[in-house]
């Protein structure tokens, strides 16, 4: 980390301590962030935008807002997987967390999971029409049967076993998207 710093910025070295630190408290100490219904804008904000963003800087790339709204679309990614977690183990945790499911209800977390992975793929096309990403990336919706699943398999009602397969889809969907976005962008390099 240091000498990726000394190649691009310092800054990288406090992004990194603050990723310890909020991944420490995530699930650590008498309050974890995860059980205080923090868990998903944690994950969005570190797994999301500091994991998309930083490699960028570190490529030489300053941070501006192009690379702010690109990592939106894996910061909802991030989010939805979480929020698959917590919809599953809902039952679980009551005794002892309070995650957005738990907060919301499982009929509310279920259309929060379907709104988070239907504007996914809108904020593609937003993305595409103002020219962030290349048209190309449309390759994504590939990858939207895998979300579909997902979302009828955390629908409300559903059925014990599909809750349980519904966090297998949500990895699914997300290593699915991220390998199609990347093929993309590769293929517009090439």
């Amino acid at each position: 980390g240091v000498w990726l710093a000394a190649q691009s910025s310092y800054w990288i070295i406090l992004v990194g301590a603050l990723g310890i630190i909020f991944g420490y408290f995530y699930s650590a100490g008498p309050y974890p962030l995860s059980s205080l219904g923090l868990g998903e804008l944690v994950a969005a904000v570190f797994l999301g935008f500091v994991s998309t963003s930083l490699p960028y800087v570190i490529q030489g790339h300053p941070f501006d807002s192009h690379i702010f709204i690109v990592a939106l679309t894996f910061a909802l990614l991030i989010s939805s997987l979480i929020l698959t977690n917590n919809i599953r183990d809902m039952a679980k945790d009551l005794p002892f967390r309070r995650t957005i499911a738990i907060r919301i209800g499982r009929i509310k977390a279920s259309r929060l999971l379907f709104g988070l992975l239907l504007f996914v793929y809108i904020w593609m096309f937003v993305l595409m029409i103002i020219g962030a990403i290349p048209w190309i990336a449309a390759g994504v919706l590939l990858a939207s049967p895998l979300a579909y699943r997902l979302a009828w398999s955390l629908r409300p009602g559903s059925k014990r076993e599909d809750e349980i397969k519904g966090m297998k889809l949500a990895a699914q969907h997300h290593w699915a998207f991220g390998l199609l976005f990347a093929a993309c962008l590769w293929i517009t390099i090439l």
